[in-house]
C-alpha cells in the first residue's frame, strides 16, 4: 500500500512539475501584428501608423523559453528601417528591454537601412555607415553590426565590427 501511494505521490509531482514549465514557457503571440501593436509604445514620429514595421523575428533571446520579439521600424523616406526594438516575453504581455536608432553603442542623430538577424539566441544588427557627404541613397563607409545577447536581465552589446 504504501508503493502505491509512493506512486501518487511521484505521478503527482511529475505532473505539478509538466504544468509548470508548460506556465513558464506560456507567452503572447509572436508575430507581425503583435510589433505594429507594440511600436505603438515607442518614442517614434508617427509615420504610416501600423504600416512602418520592416523585419520582425521571434525566437527566446532570454533562455526562458518564451518567444520574445524584435523588430525593425521607420519613420519617414523608404531608405531602409530607422530604428530596431526588442521586447522580452512575460506570461501574458511583453516588456521592452530595447530601442535603438543604430546598431551599436552611440545612436546615430538618425539610422538608415538598418536589418536584423539571429544567431543562436543572439541578435545581430547592422547598419550602413553614410559619410559624410554621401546621398541618403547611396552609403559609402561600409557596414557596421553590433551583436546583442541577453545577460543579468538585459540586452547588452558583445561585440562590434565594422566591414569596409
Amino acid at each position: 500500500m504504501s508503493v502505491v501511494r509512493l506512486l501518487v505521490v511521484v505521478g503527482f509531482a511529475a505532473g505539478s512539475s509538466a504544468t509548470l514549465v508548460a506556465n513558464a514557457s506560456a507567452a503572447p503571440a509572436c508575430n507581425g501584428r503583435a510589433a505594429a501593436n507594440l511600436e505603438k509604445r515607442l518614442p517614434v514620429t508617427p509615420y504610416n501608423l501600423g504600416r512602418r514595421i520592416g523585419q520582425t523575428l521571434c525566437f527566446d533571446f532570454t533562455g526562458d523559453r518564451r518567444k520574445d520579439i524584435v523588430f525593425t521600424g521607420w519613420e519617414f523616406m523608404n531608405h531602409g528601417a530607422h530604428y530596431w526594438a526588442a521586447y522580452r516575453a512575460t506570461r501574458s504581455s511583453w516588456v521592452r528591454v530595447k530601442f535603438k536608432r543604430g546598431c551599436c553603442r552611440a545612436d546615430p542623430k538618425t539610422g538608415v537601412g538598418i536589418e536584423i538577424q539571429r544567431s543562436g539566441r543572439e541578435i545581430v544588427v547592422s547598419q550602413p555607415v553614410y559619410q559624410p557627404d554621401d546621398p541618403a541613397c547611396c552609403p559609402s563607409g561600409g557596414t557596421k553590426t553590433g551583436t546583442w545577447r541577453w545577460r543579468n536581465h538585459t540586452l547588452a552589446l558583445v561585440d562590434v565590427t565594422r566591414e569596409p
